[in-house]
């Protein structure tokens, strides 16, 4: 039960990590085209078709392997690593080979 409760615990930090972090940047967003039409899972006039929107315009996350975007399924770790390591920029070896560890 202990382990259950800790799962459940680094879920919500993950997704409410995730929701601070990309607040600030859906105050402003207008949607540019209709995801609706691209994720049939995701319902025209949702109150959140403008992040959805925004996640997808910039590369941040293209949503499933089976064409759904998932917004009533929740994140899973790989999912929220994915979201931070692109919105990090997508650093690559050349960044983390200069990084020397110290022993």
């Amino acid at each position: 039960m202990k382990r259950k409760t800790k799962t459940i615990m680094s879920v919500l930090s993950a997704f409410f990590v995730l929701a601070g972090i990309l607040s600030f940047a859906f105050l402003s967003v207008k949607a540019e085209g209709d995801v609706s039409e691209i994720f049939p899972d995701v319902k025209e006039g949702a109150w959140y078709v403008k992040y959805v929107q925004y996640v997808y315009d910039n590369g941040i996350m293209a949503g499933n392997k089976d064409g759904t975007f998932g917004p009533d399924k929740p994140l899973l770790r790989e999912q929220f690593s994915q979201v931070l390591y692109s919105i990090a920029g997508k650093p690559g070896w050349r960044r983390m080979r200069r990084i020397r560890l110290r022993m």
